[in-house]
């Protein structure tokens, strides 16, 4: 056997698999992927999940919403599956604002049966927003809503687009809000 054509056989192997896996493999090491196009943070998942709150007692969270779309985009939200058998949501006052600008004032009973969004702000690409949603219990509520419940899904999108947030239509991984027109 000759030694030397083993050597220089095996050396040349080993060569062309050093060279395919480096070739590839830097490839998938350096992958640069695309962020998504939304990011909502929400402060706490889920936003609210207080228990045993009382008349004059107050929450406050934060939504934060970037905008990574290449295009300047409107926010919006909204409540889906809404449950408020009791009325609860009617001695809860609502407020959603970014800095001093308020969005929403009202009872959380009300915002959960809009069947609307409410559009928050424009956000221009790459920009960031932190949006407030307070919650505030009645000073002066009754014990008629004492041991409810209610619950309620929030969306948080885009303007626009085909994806769904209950009814409306909002902005979808991938989508810009330019429908081709």
């Amino acid at each position: 056997m000759n030694y030397a054509k083993y050597i220089t056989y095996t050396f040349l192997k080993l060569t062309i698999i050093f060279a395919i896996v480096f070739l590839f493999g830097a490839s998938y090491a350096y992958a640069i992927t695309e962020p998504s196009p939304l990011v909502v943070d929400f402060e706490t998942d889920p936003l609210f999940g207080e228990t045993n709150i009382l008349p004059g007692d107050g929450v406050t969270k934060t939504v934060t919403v970037t905008n990574n779309s290449g295009d300047s985009q409107n926010i919006i939200v909204e409540a889906t599956n809404a449950v408020d058998d009791d009325g609860l949501g009617d001695v809860l006052n609502l407020v959603i604002s970014e800095a001093s600008n308020k969005f929403y004032d009202d009872t959380l009973g009300s915002f959960l049966r809009r069947n609307e969004e409410i559009s928050l702000s424009s956000l221009s690409s790459g920009s960031t927003r932190v949006y407030s949603f307070a919650v505030s219990f009645e000073d002066g509520a009754n014990n008629s809503t004492q041991d409810s419940m209610l619950g309620f899904d929030l969306c948080v999108g885009f303007e626009g687009g085909e994806s769904r947030c209950g009814d409306t239509v909002i902005g979808g991984e991938g989508d810009t809000g330019d429908d081709g027109d």
